[in-house]
């Protein structure tokens, strides 16, 4: 496999300090409907129909960023750890 593509090995100790956290807290999210209160904000809308409350259109709705953040985390971590140089590369 060509190396040279590759992201260095210091790489994939930072990949599993970023993945390790955000699997936690992605369960804690998903599974025990955890809420970050301090990532509660506003964002526009072109269409939003919730359950049970009438659609917005063209409006802000109240909105949660923990999932996003938590999920972009993981994804680089994931990135970071499966594209990363092996200590000893061999053919």
């Amino acid at each position: 496999m060509k190396t040279r593509l590759l992201f260095p090995n210091q790489c994939k100790r930072i990949g599993w300090i970023l993945l390790i956290p955000s699997t936690i807290f992605g369960i804690l999210i998903i599974f025990f409907n955890q809420k970050f209160e301090f990532l509660d904000s506003k964002a526009f809308t072109v269409y939003s129909s919730g359950f049970g409350t009438a659609p917005t259109i063209f409006g802000f709705i109240k909105v949660n960023y923990a999932a996003t953040i938590v999920g972009v985390i993981f994804i680089i971590g994931t990135i970071l750890v499966a594209f990363s140089k092996e200590k000893d590369e061999d053919e």
